[in-house]
């Protein structure tokens, strides 16, 4: 039989054999830490019977138990260590001690793999093999959970679940997610409490610092000044407004739920720019789906970056106000362009029944001509001039201007090159 056609049945006895001597490990670990770690040494003896110990028994077996399963750890797993990592900032130990803790688990526990294998075994070898590329990438995403938890506590960020890890906003924002990321990040907002996954609707704020600043806040200032008035009451429930926050280089970048539209932010918005001298904010469409967060960001990041630029645009710009400004500078990004013009419209007309966009589109085929529109559409000229009064006042863009109409025009070109499906 070929090592690969037996390797699958020596991880089962590798692991259990592992397993058996489990709680051993952990508490040598902790053994470990304080004779090869300076700062562990100096800890005092409670901390390490009463935190350390018991907790690197804990974590061996969950490194056991995601090992055995063959998947990253889970975001329970990681805030585990991240909780840990914030506690050991606390107690005095420094990054590279705590780092350096976590390079010994790795090494101890492969040393422990090793001794739990039958060497002479091909089979043997190859489940090693595996083992050990698990176990990289497991050692991987723990110390990068850590180093993030140890800094966050460092600069006072660390205020609830509501900031997202480095890596999980990442792919949230870039909207390109192989299989197993989408699953790390929808496993990372379900522990968040916030659905972003599903049907309810979120958009994205950002807020931004000028460069030329005496004395900004600084991004912990700005993480509890937005805090305390994106997250206030939920229009319509009895409960506060869920959202979610990270930190890119001088962004702050917020994914919060919205009733019916990201305007519904904007008095909170401007409330907290009001306490952050020197920031700026974009604020991003409203729309549900993880694909809808990157779009939003795009949208809110380039709104703040020309509030940046422009001193005489204001502290807080949105997407409809920029849209504009975006297609004359550097193009559009079409889904951006439909969501922002026809999107309001076409979830109306599927609410209501009614026919907006078709309305729209007719008064654009017949050159502006309500008359010629009514006639394809077998209402009254009046019944026309009606909808593009209502056409206005839900998209935003007032078809009777002409930055409006270019607007909606825009968008019903985007729509149309998209194809039927859309």
């Amino acid at each position: 039989m070929s090592t690969d056609a037996t390797a699958p049945s020596a991880l089962p006895t590798i692991l259990s054999r592992f397993d058996a001597r489990a709680e051993q490990v952990g508490h040598r670990l902790a053994e470990v830490y304080q004779g090869e770690v300076l700062e562990y040494r100096s800890l005092a003896e409670a901390a390490v019977d009463q935190d350390v110990a018991p907790l690197m028994v804990h974590k061996v077996r969950q490194m056991l138990e995601s090992l055995a399963r063959g998947v990253p750890p889970t975001e329970e797993d990681l805030q585990l260590n991240a909780d840990a990592a914030a506690r050991r900032f606390h107690q005095g130990v420094p990054l590279p001690a705590v780092l350096r803790a976590y390079r010994l688990r790795g090494r101890t526990v492969w040393s422990e793999l090793q001794d739990c294998a039958d060497r002479e075994d091909p089979a043997h070898l190859s489940a090693l093999l595996q083992l050990a590329g698990a176990l990289m990438e497991y050692m991987d995403l723990m110390s990068s959970a850590v180093t993030q938890a140890y800094l966050e506590e460092q600069s006072g960020l660390r205020r609830s679940r509501s900031v997202l890890p480095r890596e999980v906003l990442e792919s949230l924002l870039s909207g390109r997610m192989s299989r197993q990321a989408k699953d790390r990040v929808l496993d990372a907002l379900e522990y968040q409490d916030l659905d972003v996954g599903g049907s309810a609707q979120h958009a994205v704020v950002t807020f931004r610092r000028r460069p030329a600043q005496a004395e900004p806040a600084g991004p912990g200032a700005a993480l509890d000044v937005t805090r305390e008035h994106l997250l206030t009451d939920l229009p319509g429930t009895s409960r506060r407004r869920r959202g979610l926050v990270g930190l890119r280089e001088d962004e702050v970048v917020w994914i919060v739920e919205c009733v019916a539209d990201s305007g519904e932010l904007r008095p909170a918005i401007t409330a907290a720019l009001a306490e952050l001298p020197g920031f700026v904010a974009g604020l991003g469409s409203h729309g549900s789906g993880l694909e809808h967060v990157a779009v939003s960001h795009r949208q809110a990041h380039a709104a703040a970056g020309i509030a940046l630029s422009s001193p005489d645009a204001g502290p807080l710009l949105t997407h409809r106000d920029v849209l504009l400004d975006l297609v004359i500078s550097q193009g559009t990004d079409a889904a951006g362009l439909v969501e922002s013009t026809i999107g309001p419209l076409a979830d109306y007309d599927r609410e209501h029944g009614t026919d907006l966009v078709g309305t729209l589109k007719a008064y654009l085929d017949h050159r502006f001509h309500a008359a010629g529109a009514a006639t394809d559409l077998q209402v009254r000229p009046n019944t026309v001039f009606y909808r593009l009064e209502r056409i206005g006042q839900i998209s935003g863009h007032d078809p009777m201007t002409p930055d409006g109409l270019l607007m909606l025009s825009l968008g019903i070109k985007a729509l149309r090159l998209r194809g039927p499906s859309d």
